[in-house]
């Protein structure tokens, strides 16, 4: 009887919101590029036009 070895190590790990190749060590960001990207991106379309700075910095406190 031929028993399969399943692997407990994982191939890549989240660290402080990047993740990493445990094979490569190559960083990944792009997920906590595309979480700022989308929080930049409603920001903007909450402004619109009309871009008031002091209602950019409050909508930034209360997204990130």
């Amino acid at each position: 009887m031929r028993l399969l070895f399943r692997n407990p190590y994982v191939d890549t790990v989240k660290y402080l919101g990047v993740f990493i190749n445990s094979r490569t060590n190559y960083v990944d960001p792009s997920a906590a590029l595309r979480k700022f990207l989308g929080c930049f991106n409603n920001i903007m379309s909450v402004l619109g036009y009309g871009r008031d700075e002091m209602l950019a910095v409050f909508l930034a406190k209360t997204i990130a």
